[in-house]
């Protein structure tokens, strides 16, 4: 592993940041059209009479909604700017609650459309395959029916009975951890990266780890580079699934405060050369002096 020394510069010139608005035609429609979606719940309930059932049905597919009421500003979008944003964004948040996602379990049934209302053929299927078992069926974009069980356990029981063949039909289950719009990201690579103008009012551990969090894993703050001791910069250590970070950062607020911030790699290796035999991490920067130590006043390491 090459190490590296955090350096002591300031930018010479700060980032300038450009906004630009554009007031967008307010034109009150005189007419707006109003899609009524059915229920998801009706795929599971029996079917009615014929006729009734379906008037009823085509009177709620799409309403016209006469609208007369013009004091409030109604704001139109063109269609060029709906298309102007990009189709793809990462985003990162925290872990999601897996204790609760692994009672589910998404349901398929083949050949489709073996049943109008798929609910009954399902609770058959399980009752002679897991007799004991409980389950409950919810209406979902995926499959023909979302199941919730009451315990992981539960749903790893369904998973080992299935697929389950009833009556020249074939019910399978798939976890939904398992959907192929599913991916497990691996971080390959440790950098150490240098911020040159964080703000004040973000310059704490927890803040700085939210801001990078879209960039990767923050694993190591220089703890030198913390208010009390320098404000030249901010030093930290990141996990990458590439070996890249970008040389700016728009940082936004709810309140509309923004900044960009500039940053630099110092240097970059796998994440395995900061393992111990024991796949323990190895800290890269050195701790805090004792309080009642001299050196304890220094503020940069320098």
């Amino acid at each position: 592993m090459v190490g590296g020394t955090s350096p002591r510069q300031r930018a010479s010139s700060a980032a300038t940041t450009l906004a630009s608005s554009r007031s967008l035609p307010s034109t009150p429609s005189s007419r707006v059209a109003t899609r009524s979606v059915p229920t998801l719940g009706a795929a599971f309930q029996h079917q009615g009479a014929g006729s009734e059932t379906g008037s009823a049905s085509a009177a709620t597919q799409e309403e016209y909604v006469s609208v007369y009421d013009t004091s409030k500003e109604v704001v139109s979008v063109e269609s060029e700017e709906l298309l102007s944003g990009p189709d793809y964004l990462k985003i990162w948040v925290a872990e999601g609650d897996w204790e609760h996602a692994v009672r589910f379990s998404f349901v398929e049934v083949e050949p489709p459309g073996a049943a109008v209302n798929p609910a009954p053929l399902i609770h058959s299927a399980f009752h002679v395959a897991v007799p004991q078992l409980r389950f409950q069926l919810l209406p979902s974009s995926r499959g023909v029916a979302l199941v919730h069980f009451g315990t992981a356990a539960a749903r790893e029981a369904a998973m080992a009975v299935q697929p389950i063949r009833l009556n020249r039909t074939v019910v399978h289950l798939e976890r939904v951890e398992d959907t192929d719009d599913r991916f497990l990201r691996e971080s390959a690579w440790l950098a150490h990266v240098a911020t040159w103008n964080l703000p004040e009012e973000h310059r704490e551990a927890e803040k700085v780890r939210d801001i990078y969090s879209c960039v990767g894993s923050m694993i190591e703050i220089d703890p030198f580079c913390l208010p009390e001791f320098d404000w030249s910069c901010m030093c930290f250590i990141i996990e990458l699934q590439h070996p890249h970070v970008p040389s700016r950062l728009g940082v936004h607020t709810p309140s509309g405060h923004g900044v960009v911030l500039r940053q630099s790699i110092l240097v970059v290796w796998p994440c395995e050369q900061q393992l111990d035999a024991n796949g323990d991490w190895i800290p890269f920067f050195a701790p805090l002096p004792p309080t009642n130590s001299p050196s304890s006043c220094l503020v940069s390491r320098l």
